[in-house]
């Protein structure tokens, strides 16, 4: 080209410009045949036994099973969001929406335990009102969660985990009437009557409430006499002892004092009392020790009860 008149600089301007020409051209037919192969791509149909797959129904429905974000299950039965999805015997009346929505849909034909969104006689899990999900095994509402996440239903057939009422009741650890009785932390029962037969009883001996002049200290003897019902013993009518934990409680609800009757009972004595003797009341509330062949005939009067082991500490247990 330098022997026909051009220039060095002239003749590297035409090669580069030749060069954009020839690159401009090619990307031209690179996108159109591009785009048309795309095309045709796109319209021949992909089927592989290797992937599932979810035939998507034509059929429209008043009711559906919807997401429009991830994360998030709505039901309607608006008409706005509509469409079948079918698969393995499984009908979700409804269409799912996201872009990154995964559905596991099993491979057991879920025919007679199905989940179906028209609220048919079918049974199994159903939306018939927006916001509610109802579980049926005979085409009604058997179970329903409403949108506060409750339960409702005329029986529950199973094994309950955990309950916070039974029948309409609380439960409570205190004695509140209309209660369900539970145990406290540590595992009393607190009630104000019980009504039933006592089989067992904790304590050893058998006592009734008594007026008393004044507060006897546990172990005391009283007789009948004084402005109360009883006093300190002087030498009367025998009453009883002062009981220290009575196993049966009579007359609870009366004034007084516990007054042992029966049973094993610590006493205060007067001098040493040894197992096996007769304990005989005296003068200022105590008993004194005697055996068989010491006793008098008077002293029958005075008995409270025998001894059942030696006395400690001035007291003595006393079968009564």
């Amino acid at each position: 080209m330098k022997a026909t008149g051009f220039s060095g600089n002239d003749v590297k301007w035409i090669f580069i410009l030749l060069s954009m020409v020839i690159g401009i051209t090619g990307g031209l037919f690179g996108l159109l045949f591009g785009f048309i192969f795309t095309s045709i791509i796109d319209v021949i149909p992909f089927s592989t036994a290797a992937l599932p797959t979810i035939a998507v129904g034509s059929s429209l429905v008043t009711t559906g099973l919807y997401s429009e974000s991830l994360g998030t299950l709505s039901f309607t039965n608006t008409g706005v969001k509509t469409g079948a999805i079918n698969s393995t015997g499984l009908t979700m009346v409804g269409k799912l929406e996201g872009s990154r929505a995964k559905v596991g849909l099993g491979t057991t034909s879920l025919v007679s335990y199905g989940m179906s969104g028209n609220g048919s006689t079918n049974t199994g899990l159903y939306s018939s009102t927006e916001g509610t999900i109802n579980v049926s095994s005979l085409g009604n509402n058997v179970l329903t969660l409403d949108a506060s996440g409750n339960l409702t239903a005329g029986t529950f057939n199973g094994t309950s985990t955990n309950s916070s009422q039974l029948n309409g009741y609380t439960q409570s650890v205190y004695a509140t009437a209309n209660t369900i009785a539970l145990r406290d932390a540590y595992g009393n029962l607190n009630a104000v009557l019980f009504q039933g037969t006592a089989t067992t009883a904790r304590y050893a001996d058998l006592a009734e409430k008594y007026e008393t002049d004044r507060e006897y200290p546990v172990g005391t003897v009283l007789e009948v006499q004084g402005e109360k019902e009883v006093t300190l013993y002087k030498g009367g009518a025998l009453a009883g002892v002062i009981s220290e934990n009575p196993g049966l409680m009579i007359n609870a609800e009366g004034e007084g004092q516990y007054v042992a009757l029966k049973g094993k009972v610590p006493v205060i004595c007067e001098g040493d009392v040894y197992k096996g003797q007769y304990c005989l009341a005296i003068a200022g509330g105590k008993v004194q020790g005697k055996f068989k062949e010491e006793m008098t005939a008077l002293d029958v009067l005075n008995i409270v009860g025998v001894a059942l082991e030696d006395s400690k500490n001035k007291m003595v247990q006393v079968k009564i």
